[in-house]
């Protein structure tokens, strides 16, 4: 009687366990946002995450899709390529997400015809230059710079910073917000919002609420994904008008320090008018992502 194999233990994803996630990520020089530890944080109850942890390497297990889905694994090479081969002998199906094209090339190397790898334009994640966006100079950004402007002159505008002080006047916001037209997809991230404002501090954090004629009607949050980019992980505005949508992420981004040179934009669901918007802020570039089937 053949053996069955079982998969490497998981478990919840806790706060104590964001330092040793960063650490890993560090050493594999892994950025993106989807694997970061403040995403898996905030996501694991709508996604239904749970983590297989250990020192030089970790790996998601993703319960939101039918079958053995995993976050493929981060780490040193040779930790990645020991997970792989323990999820592989346990789920000989498995589906594994959010591969880098680094991480492909890993995979095809160590595991010649074993995967069907195809290419996830929806979940790739669009970079920004951070000193570009702030002051977003020239004809590039003449429809957002509209936009705005015609917002400052109709409206009395006043930035606070998102804090302890004010997360109850975000919670507040948000109770209000209500998705709309193709954005009732973000539906479920009413909760991960509410999740992030309860854990501000232990998940390093910042953000911005934006004041139209005295009243909060915006607010963008994110957190550093390395020494020098940062990811933009909520933003939310009352008015319909897309110039708020856009000054509230200028706001933040023109607050962070100059060491941050790069905005993960995250990715646009392949939501066509997400993709507009993210495209209409002008990225510098993608970190492209992929899936890999195993056959």
């Amino acid at each position: 009687m053949t053996e069955e194999k079982t998969a490497p233990a998981t478990q919840r994803i806790t706060l104590e366990m964001r330092e040793p996630v960063r650490r890993i990520l560090a050493a594999g020089n892994n950025d993106c946002a989807a694997q970061s530890f403040t995403s898996l944080f905030l996501w694991q109850e709508d996604m239904k995450l749970t983590i297989c942890l250990r020192e030089d390497a970790f790996a998601v297990r993703c319960g939101y899709w039918e079958g053995d889905c995993w976050f493929f694994p981060c780490g040193e090479r040779e930790a990645v390529l020991r997970l792989v081969r323990e999820i592989l002998e346990a789920c000989p199906r498995v589906r594994f997400l959010y591969l880098r094209p680094e991480d492909v090339s890993l995979l095809e190397e160590a595991f010649p015809d074993r995967f069907r790898v195809e290419h996830e334009d929806s979940a790739s994640e669009y970079l920004y230059d951070r000193e570009e966006y702030a002051r977003m100079p020239g004809s590039r950004y003449q429809h957002i710079r509209w936009g705005i402007n015609r917002l400052k002159r109709s409206h009395e505008l006043r930035t606070e910073p998102l804090d302890a002080r004010t997360a109850d006047t975000a919670r507040d916001l948000l109770s209000r917000w209500e998705p709309w037209g193709e954005s009732a997809y973000f539906a479920p991230d009413h909760e991960t919002a509410k999740q992030m404002l309860d854990h501000l501090r232990e998940l390093g954090m910042t953000g911005v609420i934006v004041y139209v004629d005295g009243k909060p009607q915006a607010m963008a949050a994110g957190f550093p994904l390395s020494e020098s980019s940062y990811d933009i992980a909520f933003s939310k505005a009352l008015e319909r008008e897309r110039g708020l949508q856009f000054h509230v992420r200028r706001e933040l981004i023109a607050r962070l320090p100059d060491t941050y040179r790069i905005i993960n934009g995250e990715e646009d669901l392949g939501i066509p008018g997400l993709r507009e918007s993210k495209l209409q802020e002008n990225p510098v570039g993608r970190i492209e992502m992929y899936s890999a089937y195993a056959r």
